[in-house]
């Protein structure tokens, strides 16, 4: 699978909806679109059963991976093999790093589309979801979940849309999905082998920093590979001369 393809197939988010920005200043017109979300996930999950396993590990950022290559991306730092073959950006802040032997590695900070503006933290919005919620929402929430539904009809259809994007994990007859914690971090796992053996996806939050999330999937690599590089990932740290 080429590299547009992947990104066409729903790795991320980012470009799976487009809206326009106008749109995002008046909440009420994606009443329809929130109904038409909910709709979908409620026919896909009847049962709200798309709940991640909760795994308790110790310090799995300390696994070993013996990749010294260390990328800064957003609020993490993550250690990836060497033998970088090529790095293409594309639009939303999304990163492909391509091996020789066509493996590739995918990296973005944006969980939903720039254009909700879910990573601007002075918004004319109150109680705006944040991405790290919406991260937790599509692992370890259901349609169920009445309480859970946000106030406000805009956080409402960003929940809706989280609902509905569950299928992009838990709708693929694949490996386990799963959740596990370390210190400040959260790491959502899918090892998704529907379409390919050998693709992995998942997302790193921080429950200091809400806003700052990592998208993170793989392609033509082995899952254990895929897991090590995962689990590589820490908070990024500054020194006092940054």
């Amino acid at each position: 699978m080429d590299v547009m393809n992947l990104l066409k197939t729903g790795l991320f988010f980012s470009i799976l909806f487009s809206a326009n920005t106008a749109c995002a200043s008046e909440p009420f017109k994606y009443a329809s679109e929130s109904a038409k979300y909910l709709k979908q996930a409620i026919e896909a999950d009847k049962a709200c059963k798309w709940i991640a396993k909760t795994v308790k590990w110790d310090n799995p950022e300390k696994m070993e991976h013996g990749y010294s290559f260390k990328l800064h991306v957003g609020e993490y730092f993550i250690n990836v093999p060497s033998g970088i073959r090529s790095i293409i950006m594309f639009r939303d802040r999304e990163l492909a790093i391509v091996y020789p032997d066509k493996s590739t590695l995918y990296l973005s900070t944006q969980i939903a589309p720039y254009e909700y503006n879910l990573n601007n933290h002075s918004d004319f919005r109150t109680n705006k979801i944040a991405p790290a919620e919406v991260a937790e929402a599509v692992f370890m929430k259901t349609h169920c979940d009445k309480a859970d539904i946000p106030k406000y009809e805009y956080d409402k259809f960003i929940w809706n849309y989280a609902m509905y994007k569950k299928t992009e994990y838990f709708g693929k007859k694949g490996g386990d999905i799963f959740k596990t914690e370390s210190g400040k971090l959260t790491y959502y796992f899918a090892e998704n082998g529907y379409y390919s053996p050998t693709q992995g996806s998942a997302i790193v939050t921080n429950i200091e920093k809400k806003y700052d999330v990592l998208m993170m999937g793989s392609t033509g690599m082995s899952l254990d590979k895929f897991k090590k590089i995962v689990f590589s990932v820490t908070p990024a740290t500054y020194s006092k001369k940054d």
